[in-house]
């Protein structure tokens, strides 16, 4: 069988591993980053290879490790100097081709999902608005109702309306007040508050 090791500091764990597979008979390759000369060591045919570059400075930390490992992979696959062309290297570097494709493909769909969710966000903040709208116009239509009521019941009591004040917004210092309906007979006033509930 034929078996390539993979690590930048070979044989690290690999080291009884890698001899007792040799001393088995399987043809045994070990690829390190160590800066040695190719070399055959317990039965284990040892070879250097290089990275053409590190991981990218604007990577996610989330991915950065991954991002090593594939640039590592994917320098030993294309390392001219071994024999093995192992299934398992072939096929990290097309799942990292892959992998890719699906990050981009995140990406785009996470973009996709924030501009709905800002669209999700705009049409609350219109429908709140046309609710804040609505209770104010129900409050207006309350008050235009029981005013004429409100009158006529304090008539019927003896106070001379002779002025209404709807909406009345009044204030002092920090002190802040609206009253609905202010009923006023000379020096006697009566605030009404407006309910819409039963």
């Amino acid at each position: 069988m034929k078996l390539l090791f993979l690590h930048q500091n070979f044989p690290g764990q690999f080291k009884h591993l890698a001899p007792a597979l040799a001393a088995q008979g399987h043809e045994v390759v070990a690829l390190t980053l160590q800066k040695v000369p190719a070399t055959t060591w317990q039965g284990v045919r040892v070879i250097p290879y290089t990275v053409a570059r590190g991981t990218s400075p604007t990577v996610h930390p989330w991915v950065a490790d991954f991002e090593t490992k594939v640039i590592r992979a994917e320098a030993a696959f294309d390392e001219k100097g071994h024999p093995l062309t192992p299934a398992l290297v072939a096929e990290l570097a097309i799942q990292s081709k892959e992998t890719d494709r699906k990050f981009q493909e995140t990406e785009a769909q996470m973009r996709e999902t924030d501009r709905k969710m800002r669209e999700v966000f705009a049409r609350f903040d219109n429908l709140s608005r046309r609710f804040g709208d609505l209770g104010n116009r129900l409050g207006e239509f309350v008050e235009a109702m029981v005013e004429p009521a409100v009158v006529e019941l304090f008539r019927r009591q003896g106070l001379d309306v002779n002025e209404v004040y709807p909406r009345l917004k009044l204030g002092h210092g920090r002190e802040r007040i609206e009253i609905d309906l202010l009923v006023v007979d000379g020096d006697t006033a009566v605030a009404v508050e407006c309910k819409s509930e039963p």
